[in-house]
Order: C-alpha cells, then sequence, then structure tokens
C-alpha cells in the first residue's frame, strides 16, 4: 500500500506546530513524525512526543552513525529527520524547517509539501515572543526569506483563522490521498534505500 508523507514547514510562529497536532488528531492513519532538536524544550513539550531533545554531541554522533535522512542548522540550532521517522505505518506529517523541507522533498518525490504562512511578521514575533524562546531574534531574523520560499512549496495555507486555515489542512490531505486511491501506482511508497 503507498502513503504520502506530508512536510509541512512555515515560519517560527506560524501555528505550523498547532495546525500539524490538529490536523493528526482529526485524521486517521495520519502520524506525527518526530524529529530530533538540539534546542531546549520549551514549557510543556516531551522528549519523544514533540520532538527527540539531544544535546550538540549526541546530535553529530547520531549523524555519523547515519541515522538521519536529513539535517538542518536553523535559529542557532539543529534539526534532524532520523531514518527511523519514516518506519510508522500509514502517512506521517513532518514539521521542518522550510530548508529541511525542500531538502527532503529532493530525497522523497512523492512528498507533498505545505508551507504555512501567519498574518503578518508581527503576528508571528508575537507567538515566538509568547514561547520565550532563547533565540528569539534568531527565529526572526530571516521571517522574509522563510516567507519568499513559499513559492517552491506544493501548497500555501495562510494561517489568518485557525479553524480556517485547519480546514484548508485537511482539505489538501484529503485531497492527496482521494488522488492515491486513484491513482495508487503513481505515487510509489518510500523505501529505505537512501
Amino acid at each position: 500500500m503507498s502513503r504520502t508523507i506530508f512536510l509541512i514547514a512555515g515560519p517560527s510562529g506560524s501555528g505550523k506546530t498547532s495546525l500539524t497536532q490538529a490536523l493528526v488528531q482529526r485524521t486517521k492513519g495520519l502520524t506525527k513524525g518526530i524529529t530530533v532538536t538540539t534546542r531546549v524544550p520549551r514549557s510543556g513539550e516531551i522528549s519523544g512526543k514533540d520532538y527527540h531533545f539531544v544535546t550538540p554531541s549526541q546530535f553529530v554522533e547520531m549523524e555519523q552513525a547515519g541515522e538521519f535522512l536529513e539535517t538542518d542548522f536553523a535559529y542557532n540550532e539543529w534539526y534532524g529527520v532520523p531514518r527511523s521517522t519514516l518506519d510508522a505505518a500509514g502517512d506521517v506529517a513532518l514539521i521542518l524547517t522550510f530548508s529541511g523541507a525542500l531538502s527532503l522533498k529532493r530525497l522523497i518525490p512523492h512528498a507533498m509539501t505545505l508551507f504555512i504562512i501567519p498574518t503578518c511578521a508581527e503576528t508571528a514575533a508575537t507567538r515566538v515572543a509568547d514561547r520565550h524562546s532563547p533565540n528569539e531574534q534568531a527565529r526572526m531574523a530571516n521571517y522574509e526569506t522563510e516567507v519568499a520560499a513559499a513559492r517552491y512549496f506544493d501548497h500555501v495555507i495562510l494561517n489568518l483563522d485557525f479553524d480556517q486555515a485547519l480546514e484548508q489542512l485537511e482539505s489538501v490531505v484529503d485531497s492527496r490521498r482521494q488522488a492515491r486511491i486513484a491513482r495508487p501506482h503513481s505515487l510509489e511508497p518510500f523505501h529505505h534505500s537512501i
């Protein structure tokens, strides 16, 4: 059976994590892939549920052992997608940096890329500030560059209203799943040959 990998990105404060979590809760057969990061957990985040939180030296060891499909240095922290993340049955949603999503799309051409854009930079900055992130300035420094990258994604969701953005996201995912059912051999499953 074929499946789809959904690569979800957007600038900090776009709402991509909240939208993806809500999408996974509402979509049967869709799981959230857990990626790895060297950043400090935010309040309420749990290692193994939100991310696998590791030290920089642990990250380097994992990278040297060939455990990652893709890695990216963003916001002064390392992020990586473990090969094992895609072992789950069914469709998988991955929350990534924009460059990580585009890099992974080259490795998994049948993956679908989705980009979440907040209403404006001020909204994103407020959301980032509300998290009390230690690297707040780094997160907002490349906002315009990240938003400009949206043109390289398969779909762009404007997060003006959370519920409407979630409905759009669900619609895109449902459409892709329906297309896969209609043409099962056109979307080949990912194999760990990479």
